[in-house]
């Protein structure tokens, strides 16, 4: 962000002289897309790029970078030319995060693969514009200032605007469009990496998103207190976002992400539930972009109500190991396999997605759909056992049914409850 001391000059003759009330609209609160820019909460690389792969002349972290920008683009329904300025943008200012020293603030507090300020009253800290994620939102949402402060973008309220803030940018040349938000000395020299833009975008286009900014993009809400132990929610509660919910004491947050609960996309707080063992895709130890411990991860709403359950099960003599928890939406997409995995809910419509369903494993019989021994009262698809029958017996105590037609999944949004006889539903 190559803006000179004049402006901070100006923005401070503007604080001193001119009621708030007489600054002109273009200073005013909102203004496009920019009212709906996203905190900042950590959130890392975006996308998952082949290891080895190379692109016009990028590989390893500015490959990614590049890749983070495009799904950050995507998720914001940015057009194509919008993505293109971006990565042209990027490329200009830091190469793509290539240029070391661009990671440190220069003489204008610029960093990060944007180069944006990171004075107060500017864009945020110098974690936020090094993290590509939240730089591409910046870049493409801009942001609203939270406080005056002297030398400061503009007084509180104000809105740094974005690329998609800028009236007319789809039918700007791409470079002055790119100045418009950089405020840079040079304007034309974005232009020349419009080629290598357009190319990265062509290899790049369809790398699959990391979880927990890809599809999902970063939820700032601050988690508070867990769900309360031992009580059970309602279904209509397990159908509610749980960003706010903290993660109990015994669990580690690995904070909030894009859930499915019955086809509605909803915000959810995940928990990796210490001392016990998961080796399914998105909880097996380094999966979820890094985040998983190879332990069972679950919603917050019932990450209490888990942590009963299997205490009352091991009181029993048992020590269940479980083969899937929480699911990504990649995940159960690659699982479903466009309804070849007959097993497998389509992509919406798992309770996986929504934190609310773990699979054990090692119990006797075939893992394969209707293979029950029968069923309970209540529709539970039932297995043999002892452990099968504890998990049971356990489970109905603290919300946790096995599927109508798979012994080995137990969840708290009941499958197929509308013909299914759970007193405990109404």
């Amino acid at each position: 962000m190559k803006r000179g001391c004049s402006l901070i000059v100006i923005a401070v003759v503007i604080l001193i002289l001119i009621p708030l009330i007489l600054i002109p609209a273009v200073l005013a609160p909102g203004g496009g897309s920019g009212d709906a820019a996203t905190p900042y909460c950590g959130v890392g690389e975006a996308a998952n790029v082949p290891e080895g792969e190379t692109v016009a002349g990028y590989s390893g972290p500015e490959l990614s970078h590049a890749a983070a920008i495009i799904q950050v683009g995507k998720r914001l329904n940015v057009s194509e030319r919008g993505i293109m300025i971006a990565l042209m943008t990027a490329i200009q200012e830091s190469d793509l995060g290539r240029d070391e020293k661009t990671r440190k603030p220069n003489s204008d507090h610029d960093a990060g693969i944007f180069q944006q300020r990171i004075l107060p009253g500017w864009y945020g800290t110098l974690e936020e514009v090094n993290d590509p994620v939240r730089s591409a939102e910046l870049f493409f949402q801009g942001k609203t200032v939270e406080e005056t402060v002297a030398g400061g973008a503009g007084p509180k309220g104000y809105h740094i605007p974005g690329l998609l803030d800028i009236p007319g940018w789809e039918t700007m040349v791409s470079t002055l469009a790119a100045n418009e938000v950089q405020g840079s000395t040079f304007p034309h020299h974005y232009a020349k990496h419009q080629g290598v833009a357009m190319k990265l975008i062509e290899e790049l286009r369809d790398t699959t998103p990391n979880l927990q900014n890809g599809d999902v993009g970063c939820d700032s809400v601050t988690a508070g207190a867990p769900a309360p132990a031992g009580v059970t929610p309602t279904q209509a509660e397990l159908a509610m976002p749980s960003a706010a919910l903290g993660c109990p004491e015994g669990s580690t947050d690995l904070g909030v992400q894009k859930a499915a609960v019955e086809g509605k996309k909803i915000d959810i707080r995940i928990c990796s539930i210490a001392n016990t063992i998961c080796t399914g895709t998105d909880c097996a130890k380094g999966s979820l972009g890094g985040l998983a411990r190879g332990e069972v991860i679950v919603n917050a709403r019932v990450a209490p109500l888990f942590m009963d359950w299997l205490k009352d099960v091991r009181a029993q003599g048992y020590n269940p190991t479980f083969i899937s928890s929480f699911r990504s939406w990649r995940t159960q997409a690659n699982i479903w396999r466009g309804g070849a995995n007959t097993n497998a809910a389509r992509p919406g419509w798992s309770n996986h997605q929504s934190g609310m369903a773990v699979d054990v494993a090692g119990l006797p019989g075939t893992y394969n759909r209707n293979n029950c021994t029968g069923h309970k009262p209540d529709g539970s698809c039932m297995g043999s056992g002892k452990l099968w029958q504890a998990l049971y017996t356990t489970g109905v105590k603290y919300g946790a049914l096995p599927h109508n037609g798979e012994f080995w999944h137990f969840e708290w949004v009941i499958s197929n409850r509308s013909k299914r006889h759970i007193p405990w539903l109404k």
